[in-house]
């Protein structure tokens, strides 16, 4: 199987009370840098969590289509209006989207880890794998 990457450029969409949230998936590095800068000794602490949600929403959402604003008209697509995103549809984002692809990366690595570690050799063969000298 060949190496996926994660390509800025493909679109999703994503639905929410009758509006569209277009984005893209940020790269693994983009993203842990987000986690990582919202963290404290390696947890994610409950007053940095809507912050975190706002800039990953600000870093992946591209484009809306049917956002109104509190009198029924439609809001054109500006970033710096994702501020004004409830909070409940940040963090229902953050669990439909960006979750479910942080715990996907995090198991397949653990998975890839233990697999190895079970399959014998020295801690250094283990993170050397498949590689040779030159």
């Amino acid at each position: 199987m060949s190496v996926l990457i994660t390509v800025p450029e493909t679109q999703f969409r994503w639905k929410h009370d009758g509006s569209i949230f277009i984005f893209h998936q940020l790269p693994f590095l983009e993203l842990n840098r987000l986690i990582v800068g919202h963290q404290t000794n390696g947890e994610m602490a409950d007053d940095t969590q809507a912050e975190f949600g706002y800039n990953v929403m600000t870093a992946m959402i591209d484009d809306w289509e049917e956002v109104q604003d509190e009198n029924g008209n439609d809001i054109p697509f500006k970033k710096d209006y994702i501020e004004g995103i409830p909070a409940r549809v940040v963090t229902l984002f953050l669990q439909e989207i960006v979750i479910p692809r942080i715990d996907k990366i995090k198991d397949e690595t653990l998975d890839l880890m233990k697999d190895k570690e079970t399959e014998g050799g020295t801690k250094e063969q283990v993170e050397l794998g498949n590689s040779e000298p030159m």
